[in-house]
Parts: structure tokens; sequence; C-alpha cells
């Protein structure tokens, strides 16, 4: 999973998850999904286990392990998700205040 984490960090998925995104969000901005995906690594580990398996499932579309390592396969559109529901939390938090 750290590894996967790694990878949402890296300017070309960040790029990829905005483009995913703007079919639904025209008005978005890059930085706003890089922001988003960076509030991920601070909840992780106070996620319950079945919140981060869902997210795990959202994410990866296959994984193949090998000999020299894994390779492991996004969902672009799970990441937008991701990213899309990790933006909407801070407001959410407000409100609530």
């Amino acid at each position: 999973m750290g590894q996967v984490r790694a990878v949402l960090r890296q300017p070309e998925i960040v790029v990829g998850t905005w483009h995913a995104a703007l079919a639904e969000a025209p008005d978005l901005t890059e930085g706003e999904v890089r922001d988003a995906l960076g509030r991920l690594d601070p909840i992780w580990d106070e996620l319950f286990p079945a919140e981060q398996e869902r997210i795990v499932r959202l994410l990866v579309e296959r994984v193949v392990v090998g000999e020299v390592g894994a390779e492991i396969t996004l969902k672009l559109d799970g990441i937008a998700g991701l990213a899309r529901d990790l933006m909407a939390r801070p407001a959410e938090t407000r409100r609530a205040a």
C-alpha cells in the first residue's frame, strides 16, 4: 500500500486524475487534485480496515507479482473519485463545526 500511496504523488498520476475528473468538475484545478490526493497519507492509518480495503479496490485494477517486483495497474476513474471524496471532506468538517 505504501507503493500505491507513493504512486498517487507522481505528477503523471495527478495530471491523469485531473483529466479524468474534469468531466464531472470542469472548474477543478490540477492543484486541487494534487492537494486532495495528498490528504490520503495523513488519514490512512486512522481509517478502519474495511475503508482501507474499499479505497484499495477503488484505486487498484490489477497487481502482477514477478521475480523482479510487482506491477500495479491503477484505475484513473477510481483515483478521480477518491480525489473528489477527499476534496469534499474539509467542507463537510467545516459545516459540522
